[in-house]
């Protein structure tokens, strides 16, 4: 007002509690109307107001203004609330009545403080000042025409972006849902989900999809073919998978599945790619079993004829029989998988084969082949812009530099792995790379940042419903509670994921896992318990060619044997362990098993050969940054006069 109002305005405007939007509308509408005059510096009420004078609610006040405007500036203004709080002047000239006169009727709208006038570098285009305002306006439109003005604001953003559709779809379907032109707005809605699944935009993605499953219901098949109803829950499918919710990605696709099979025109490879959708969900869950029977069945359909849909399912297929350890039939499908893809010439699929076969010898202890793959995996995945691939090829490479004992590209991938898998919304491959990160601070011996990442990575896994990992995210947990010496923590972590993985049928980190078994006996100084255990870890090992397991578990059945009386065979187990671990990992456990030998040379009268391992291990531990294994190290040195090695 810029001056004293009158005191009798102050008790009316108690009913806008405060609102300075209410405030705002009461005062204008007061002035507006001549009950509000200005006189000098003071305004004054032209007559008595009493509490009817001002309405209950904000909403009221902007109606009682919309109504004070002539028939021509609220038509426009209706007519503007149509196309949405932001109108473009070009749609709204072909929509309004008499555009001659709309820049004149725009420009009171504009004096009048309802719209402003949006500076914007492509377009002339206008706002409502406040998304009340344009509420209040739409709302006062009658039911029908309100769909004729949708149906004409539709077509009118057609022909002014009938070049650039593709930006305006998600605009389109609104607009020709809400003027109930069903064929249209399904169109749309179809074209829109693709569009934000495209761009990993999930949430808008199926909400676009959900819709556009609902208008077919409302429109005969003529119009929506059966086709288009199997991509809708198939399209839906990988997007809920995406995002982790199993339960609804599975009845999606098995909707999918079932219509599918009803259509006369159904091709071999469209049943094959359902089935391939359905079973890798499953391997998410870590229901390898039942995951490795809908990849079987998708190979029976697929009869042999070389397709992307097979080198998928080959591919797949090589991920299960690695997750339940074996590894040479891993290899064997992975081989088939990339040497298909290859003749096909599908550069994603060559990535996700190579991908494969390098997590695979990986497991095998064969970290610098491994790498090799990867890092081709990389490259295809980039040049492919496949974001969802490339995220887990930067996890697995970072996962063989870790093992190789590059511990600055080991951080590196997966911080570049964890960026794309929060970009794309991945919530499966967000946990997984937490789990890592985790492993990366406990060798750097920040065992309470490790715990909390394994324990972010568990509740995530937790809600995904995969036995597999969290067995793996217990086992790791019981890992770090070992290092912290927290023996009854670490037996509840550890026994559980001995549960979880008997459930899931996973073999792969049993060596590993039964390691730790024989690592929590020690702490608690029960010798015959730990020597079982480790002769359990290296059977397992030996059965499932894991050779950097076994290299590790000699290195721990070395100490036992020490601590039973047999510093001799301990020795013979310790060359062992290196001889293994040279051929099978990268140089952190190599210098670990060099510590060991160092520690026990002098009690054998080896004193020079300890000199020599020390010298060896301690660089390496120093690149690698292992600093708990680093103290140790030195503690040794010192113990055995090995100073000139330091």
């Amino acid at each position: 007002l810029r001056g004293e109002p009158p005191p009798e305005l102050a008790n009316l405007l108690d009913k806008t509690q405060g609102n300075p939007f209410f405030i705002e509308e009461v005062v204008r509408g007061l002035v507006e109307s001549g009950a509000l005059v200005r006189t000098g510096e003071a305004w004054r009420l032209t007559r008595p107001l009493d509490d009817a004078s001002v309405p209950d609610s904000v909403e009221g006040v902007i109606t009682a203004r919309l109504d004070r405007l002539d028939d021509r500036n609220r038509d426009v203004l209706q007519t503007a609330a149509v196309v949405g709080r932001r109108f473009p002047f070009a749609v709204l000239s072909g929509v309004v009545q008499r555009s001659q006169e709309l820049p004149t009727r725009l420009q009171t709208l504009t004096d009048s403080d309802l719209i402003a006038n949006e500076e914007a570098e492509r377009e002339l285009a206008y706002l409502f000042r406040h998304a009340l305002t344009r509420d209040v306006a739409y709302e006062a439109i009658l039911y029908a025409r309100r769909r004729d003005l949708h149906r004409r604001v539709a077509q009118r953003i057609e022909a002014v972006h009938a070049e650039r559709l593709d930006d305006h779809l998600a605009l389109l379907a609104r607009h020709y849902l809400l003027a109930e032109e069903w064929p249209a707005a399904f169109q749309y809605h179809l074209r829109a989900g693709r569009q934000a699944q495209a761009r990993y935009a999930n949430r808008e993605a199926i909400a676009l999809l959900e819709r556009a499953l609902q208008i077919a219901e409302k429109l005969d098949p003529a119009t929506v073919p059966d086709a288009q109803r199997v991509e809708l829950n198939e399209r839906l499918g990988v997007v809920h998978m995406l995002i982790g919710e199993y339960d609804t990605a599975l009845d999606r696709y098995a909707l999918a599945l079932e219509r599918l099979q009803q259509l006369p025109v159904a091709t071999i490879d469209e049943l094959v790619r359902l089935h391939h959708h359905i079973a890798r969900v499953h391997g998410l869950r870590a229901n390898f079993e039942v995951a490795l029977e809908w990849v079987e069945r998708a190979l029976r359909l697929a009869g042999g004829v070389p397709s992307l849909e097979l080198a998928r399912c080959l591919d797949l297929g090589a991920g299960l029989h690695q997750r339940q350890g074996r590894n040479a039939k891993a290899i064997e499908w992975g081989e088939q998988s990339l040497a298909m893809a290859e003749q096909l010439g599908s550069v994603r699929l060559q990535a996700a084969a190579l991908k494969r076969l390098g997590g695979t010898y990986r497991n095998l202890g064969e970290n610098t082949r491994a790498l090799e793959l990867l890092e081709r995996c990389l490259k295809l995945y980039t040049l492919a812009n496949d974001l969802g691939g490339l995220g887990d090829a930067h996890n697995d490479t970072a996962n063989a530099c870790y093992q190789l004992g590059r511990l600055a590209d080991s951080r590196r991938h997966y911080e570049a792995g964890a960026s794309i898998k929060e970009a794309i919304g991945d919530i499966y491959g967000q946990a997984m790379i937490a789990n890592n990160l985790g492993d990366v601070l406990k060798l750097q011996n920040d065992i309470d940042e490790a715990i909390a990442q394994y324990q972010r990575s568990l509740e995530i896994f937790e809600k995904l419903g995969s036995l597999y990992a969290t067995g793996v995210l217990h086992m790791n947990l019981g890992a770090a509670y070992l290092l912290r010496g927290d023996t009854q923590p670490a037996e509840i972590r550890l026994q559980r994921s001995a549960t979880l993985f008997n459930q899931a049928g996973a073999e792969d980190f049993l060596p590993e896992l039964e390691r730790y078994m024989a690592e929590l006996h020690l702490q608690r100084g029960e010798l015959p318990k730990a020597r079982l255990s480790c002769e359990l870890s290296l059977e397992t090992a030996l059965r499932l060619e894991a050779r950097a397991e076994e290299g590790m578990t000699r290195r721990l059945m070395a100490h036992i044997l020490v601590l039973d009386g047999e510093p001799a065979t301990a020795w013979e187990e310790l060359q062992h362990s290196l001889r293994i671990l040279r051929e099978a990992t990268g140089p952190h456990e190599i210098a670990r098993t060099l510590v060991a030998i160092a520690d026990l040379a002098p009690a054998l009268a080896r004193h020079d050969e300890g000199r020599a391992a020390i010298a060896e291990a301690l660089p390496a531990l120093r690149d690698v940054g292992a600093q708990r294994d680093l103290s140790e190290a030195l503690a040794v040195a010192r113990r055995y006069n090995y100073e000139e090695a330091q």
